[in-house]
């Protein structure tokens, strides 16, 4: 349930000081001035009054913790209530009639909502996690519970109060990542978000990894702040929030400083907007007062050896994202191909010559009109990207959705699960395995609809939704013949101007971008070199990739003899019926082209019998061995 911002603004305006009084008198606050409204803060010990109103804010600032108190922070804290309950209690004592609507709606009909557990007996968990410098109230503030094993018990509760997802963690130290957090048994998981239901969308809203960084924040003061239900490499929170994470005007990130966090980090702000997201860095140690240098992974390890001031001090500090188009050198991080986030295609001979396609980039797929453009894409980005873990948004020009359906579940399903008809050219996958293809890549594979536009603007606007609301890390765009970029006497300019976007847009959203092109008509020679692409020479100007794709014939596979029966240098016969060139590779800078072998019944290129027989993991079970590194610095419990 959504309540709109600017009747909560109205309401905490109309009651102005009088929460102010009502929240000196229910605080006991010591050396309560009542004419300049200040006094010690009830959150830390102080002589000297810090805690002052803020009639600009309508809440209390303390200028020696930091943190900021109103209305809703107290009725939520004080009075043990949720944000639709305080808010409801909020517009009462402010005189304002809004309709909430009914609450504790369940708005999954099929879903199997979990049950609250209640456990009285506390204690375990309650001396674990004081030992992490989470107390009791926090715990109590955040409904975390304990099973009657022991076990800490964390609820999530959607924006309309309904229990969504239980998760447990064990309150001792475990080595066994997989055996640290689990959900409760015989309930679903929805990818709601940890403390939303007691948010104010009117105030900034922090994002960090866990639960016990969540409750950290909430320690040190900072009551707006929610955690990710499932690791920093899980955003399907984004989708299922999406409306409610619209409400806010800042959000920041406090991801960890590790590599998933950063790359977490990255990801969330493009899907939720640069121009709101802010974040906190700790890849940096941080320097204690008696010069000891700690380096720190989360939040709670900032709480437990800095204190509460020290994470309000982050967040207050938050950085901003850069500029578009504007960087401080001396800040860029250090460029390793190897660390880089990108993928690989499956094709060993293309791999060792680019070593990934990374994210942030646009690659070029050009070649003669069906010479196995298309294959590619589909095999190497469109599939191999689904195995790695990454989605995509197509567009498809040439190819109506089922045939693109069809081409790609052929590439998926592989020739073991696939029958030709007598003449070899009708494809039937087994029933079986096509239902199994169709499940793994349910709500992972985008495609633009023809029917709607061919503008390109239209299409970039698309694939930018889906970016941001469902995670797609990878545009095909098949191809720019058919894209409406402008067709009057400005053609190659305009085609410069939507590369030119593309580049800008695989770099805001880190995204990898396909794009077709086919060559020039006027082209003689069979191969098509970077020159030959057709259009506007700052397609391949500006790309960061090209490749092309080209069949040979049968006069080429046979060879050119000489008249003594041997064969010219370089013309010698071969068995391959097709080559991928690499023309452009700004990364490693190698290019070069191959020959390679091209297998219809599965719409696969490949040079080994591994390549033309791989199992896509719908096919096949695949262990996952994970290996725990301890943080040297981190202390026991973690």
């Amino acid at each position: 349930m959504l309540v709109d911002k600017e009747k909560i603004i109205e309401a905490k305006s109309k009651l102005k000081e009088n929460i102010a009084f009502e929240i000196a008198s229910d605080l006991h606050i010591e050396k309560w001035d009542a004419y300049n409204l200040r006094g010690c803060c009830p959150f830390h010990k102080e002589d000297t009054p810090s805690f002052i109103w803020n009639a600009k804010d309508n809440a209390f600032k303390c200028f020696g913790c930091g943190i900021n108190y109103g209305a809703i922070d107290h009725y939520i804290a004080f009075h043990n209530l949720s944000f639709l309950d305080a808010v409801k209690k909020l517009f009462t004592n402010a005189g304002i009639e809004y309709p909430l609507g009914e609450k504790n709606v369940k708005s999954k009909r099929d879903y199997k909502y979990p049950h609250r557990e209640n456990n009285n007996e506390k204690s375990k968990i309650i001396k674990y996690m004081n030992s992490r410098g989470i107390s009791e109230s926090t715990l109590n503030y955040a409904d975390v519970q304990s099973d009657k094993y022991g076990n800490i018990v964390y609820h999530y509760y959607d924006s309309n109060d309904v229990l969504g997802l239980v998760k447990y963690r064990s309150a001792e130290k475990v080595t066994d990542k997989n055996r640290k957090f689990w959900s409760q048994k015989e309930s679903d998981t929805m990818p709601i978000l940890y403390n939303m239901n007691r948010i104010d969308p009117t105030l900034p809203l922090v994002i960090c990894e866990g639960e016990s960084d969540c409750l950290a924040i909430i320690e040190s003061g900072y009551k707006n702040v929610v955690s990710v239900p499932f690791g920093s490499n899980n955003t399907g929170w984004i989708e299922e929030n999406w409306d409610w994470l619209e409400q806010f005007d800042k959000i920041i990130i406090w991801s960890d400083s590790d590599v998933p966090g950063i790359k977490m980090r990255k990801d969330v702000s493009a899907r939720l907007g640069t121009w709101r997201t802010f974040y906190i860095d700790i890849t940096v140690p941080i320097t204690k007062e008696d010069g000891t240098e700690i380096l720190c992974k989360d939040a709670n390890e900032v709480l437990f050896y800095f204190g509460k001031t020290k994470v309000i001090d982050l967040i207050k500090n938050a950085y901003e994202f850069p500029v578009a188009g504007v960087l401080n050198l001396a800040l860029v991080e250090d460029f390793d191909i190897e660390k880089a986030a990108g993928i690989t295609t499956g094709l060993k001979n293309l791999d060792d010559i680019v070593y990934k396609f990374l994210f942030g980039n646009v690659v070029i797929i050009t070649g003669k009109r069906g010479e196995g453009k298309s294959s590619l894409v589909n095999q190497s980005f469109i599939c191999e990207g689904l195995e790695q873990g990454y989605d995509s948004f197509i567009f498809s020009g040439e190819l109506s959705a089922p045939v693109l359906k069809s081409w790609i579940d052929i590439t998926l399903a592989g020739q073991e699960k696939i029958v030709m008809d007598e003449r070899g050219i009708i494809h039937t996958i087994d029933a079986e395995a096509r239902n199994q293809i169709k499940e793994w890549y349910m709500d992972r594979l985008w495609i633009y609809d023809n029917k709607h536009s061919s503008s390109a603007d239209d299409i970039l606007e698309k694939a930018i939704a889906v970016t941001r609301k469902y995670g797609a890390k990878i545009w095909v765009l098949d191809n720019l013949l058919v894209m409406d970029v402008g067709s009057d006497s400005q053609t190659y300019e305009r085609q410069k101007d939507f590369i030119a976007k593309l580049i800008t847009m695989a770099d805001l959203y880190n995204v990898l971008i396909v794009l077709v092109v086919h060559p020039r008509k006027t082209q003689f020679s069979n191969d098509v070199g970077a020159d030959d692409v057709g259009g506007s020479g700052a397609i391949t100007n500006l790309a960061q990739y090209v490749l092309s794709t080209k069949k040979f014939s049968e006069a080429e596979q046979a060879g050119v003899q000489n008249r003594d029966g041997t064969y010219q240098k370089g013309k010698e016969p071969f068995s391959e019926d097709s080559s991928i060139s690499v023309l452009k590779n700004r990364y490693t800078g190698k290019t070069k082209d191959f020959k390679v072998h091209y297998e219809y019944k599965s719409r696969r290129y490949y040079n080994t019998s591994q390549e033309l027989n791989k199992r896509y993991s719908w096919n096949a079970s695949k262990d996952i061995i994970s290996a725990i590194i301890p943080n040297a610095n981190a202390p026991e419990w973690a």
